[in-house]
């Protein structure tokens, strides 16, 4: 089984950062056993946002899920 990881930090979902997304999303396509394994799946751990409240991790976990899975990620959190 070959795994990816990515920890990224900051504005995760400015658009600066769609390449990048992309190139990871890439990245774990292409080192998969068969090119048609399913989705993509993503951790997203709301760590550097625990400490602002559920209200707050809520949004990001939701956006998280809204803008990877809108690149055919399954995105768990």
């Amino acid at each position: 089984m070959n795994t990816s990881i990515a920890l990224i930090g900051g504005e995760t979902f400015t658009p600066e950062f769609e390449s990048t997304h992309r190139q990871l999303i890439d990245l774990a396509r292409s080192s998969r056993a068969t090119p048609d394994d399913g989705p993509v799946r993503a951790v997203y751990l709301v760590t550097c946002a625990s400490h602002d409240g559920t209200e707050r991790t809520d949004y990001l976990r939701d956006r998280a899920q809204r803008k990877l899975g809108e690149m055919g990620v399954n995105v768990l959190t």
